[in-house]
């Protein structure tokens, strides 16, 4: 559920996206006259989801994260995914680099490498990187390998980088120097 909200305060969601929450929302045991409205009730815009979302969330009484705490929640999720042995790293990455990148961390002024406001900056090199190694599979490669061994050799650094992330995050990511601009 907290990812569902997170993903509702970061991105632009269509009426059927909401849809698609509210229905997740009842499958994990949510219940309230708002959620089964937009769940099973056909939706004329996506400014009527987002009122009968907003009506459930209160019906329920979950209150929407904060745009940090929606950032803090889906880096978490999405690096726990990573991290995880039967992932598809490249896919995850996209995934984080949507939803939690250019939504939101994006905005945020760097330091030094671009995404450091959050500590993403390994994660955006390597979302980079699999461009090239897919591009070019010939040409560019990793640690001697080239292709889909390129590929694969790759996916557990990007595992390794998504542990070593929850390791140094046990707490909250707070943006280490910068607002968004």
């Amino acid at each position: 559920m907290k990812v569902l909200l997170a993903q509702s305060e970061l991105l632009t969601l269509s009426g059927s996206g909401y849809q698609a929450m509210a229905i997740h929302l009842i499958e994990d045991g949510h219940e309230c006259d708002a959620l089964h409205e937009l769940a099973w009730e056909p939706i004329t815009s996506n400014a009527e989801a987002f009122v009968l979302f907003e009506s459930a969330a209160q019906q329920l009484g979950i209150s929407k994260p904060s745009r940090e705490e929606a950032v803090n929640t889906l880096l978490r999720y999405y690096s726990t995914r990573i991290a995880a042995e039967n992932s598809v790293p490249h896919a995850e990455l996209e995934r984080m680099m949507q939803e939690v990148y250019w939504p939101e961390v994006s905005k945020h002024q760097s330091s030094v490498f671009v995404g450091d406001s959050h500590d993403m900056e390994e994660f955006i090199g390597a979302y980079w990187n699999y461009d090239d190694l897919h591009d070019s599979p010939d040409v560019v490669g990793y640690n001697g390998l080239f292709g889909q061994k390129a590929i694969q050799a790759f996916d557990q650094h990007v595992r390794t980088l998504a542990e070593q992330w929850l390791l140094r995050h046990t707490e909250p990511v707070l943006p280490s120097h910068s607002n968004p601009s």
